[in-house]
């Protein structure tokens, strides 16, 4: 049994330690609802985006744009992984890692040369002395802004128009609300035409009138299509991390209390124990006395 002195330490620690979780949980809360919104306001201009491109695109195929043919026989991909730079988070980001790397072993043999690009300090830790590592844009998870979509696009449209990669993959948390996130890989290059060929009827196609020209305007669009899921990719990176590091606060704190008052106990039948065992001597001392 530990001392009285000991059980003082240790409740003090606990107590430290418990108003920091709490701590970490409101600033995470109030972090959280800004990124709700910018991911929110991301969602909703792209979707209405792709509602454009989609009357755009009556008639596109996978020969109207570099960024929509798919190669024949893919040999070389790279994943782009979309992780947190900062932990204290649950498994926000180890659930990712595990899927990566899941991604990865499954198709070590479908792509003869596979490497990994990061936004997040997290992933990069994890892979970088598993994988060949392009880039790692440090800085970007952390306050999300287009401009740093912007650039990983530029990059990986450039690499891909390069001939360096037949295949781009994105790695990351889907947001699906303020507690809940799910990992998942999807290709973002080349892009899927169905996204195109979900059209309005044809009697609704002829009331829009586009300048320039429609199939000038699809390809223009497309680069900025990828330069904004990326960036609705990284706002909801952003609102997930908060979320689960709110979460995993929540329980650390509700954790800190439980333990606190385990230990409370435990002190006060230390104390007790030692009052008793001083009074015992006291009154042996008298008896001796007599």
């Amino acid at each position: 049994m530990l001392t009285l002195k000991e059980y003082n330490v240790k409740l003090a620690r606990l107590r430290s330690t418990r108003k920091m979780t709490k701590t970490m949980k409101m600033v995470s809360a109030n972090k959280l609802k800004k990124a709700q919104k910018a991911q929110k306001d991301a969602s909703t201009f792209e979707a209405k985006l792709n509602e454009i491109v989609g009357r755009l695109g009556v008639e596109v195929s996978t020969q109207d744009h570099p960024l929509l043919n798919p190669k024949s026989v893919p040999q070389k991909a790279l994943l782009v992984m979309f992780a947190s730079d900062k932990g204290l988070c649950g498994g926000f980001n180890s659930n990712l890692n595990r899927k990566a790397m899941e991604w990865l072993t499954n198709n070590a043999e479908r792509f003869k040369h596979l490497e990994m690009s990061f936004s997040g300090r997290r992933g990069f830790t994890f892979f970088k002395n598993r994988y060949t590592v392009k880039k790692h844009y440090e800085g970007v998870a952390t306050k999300p802004h287009f401009t740093d979509a912007v650039n990983i696009g530029r990059d990986i449209q450039a690499a891909f128009f390069a001939g360096q990669f037949d295949e781009v993959y994105v790695a990351y948390n889907q947001y699906c609300g303020a507690l809940s996130f799910k990992p998942v890989i999807e290709k973002l290059i080349p892009m899927d035409t169905s996204l195109f060929r979900a059209q309005p009827n044809k009697t609704e196609q002829g009331m829009w009138i586009y300048e320039p020209a429609r199939h000038e305007l699809l390809m223009t669009t497309i680069p900025r299509l990828i330069n904004l899921k990326i960036y609705s990719i990284l706002v909801g990176t952003s609102a997930g991390e908060h979320g689960a590091r709110m979460s995993a606060m929540d329980n650390a704190t509700r954790n800190a209390d439980e333990l606190i008052e385990h230990f409370t106990l435990l002190r006060n039948r230390a104390r007790q124990s030692k009052i008793t065992t001083e009074l015992g001597e006291i009154v042996g001392g008298a008896e001796a006395l007599k």
